[in-house]
């Protein structure tokens, strides 16, 4: 359960990393 929670939170953050990356460029 905990590693469920984790890995979504880490997708999200690799999300806005992926996207703020986008946005810098």
């Amino acid at each position: 359960m905990k590693s469920a929670l984790a890995i979504e939170e880490s997708r999200r953050n690799t999300g806005v990393k992926w996207w703020a990356r986008l946005g810098l460029n």
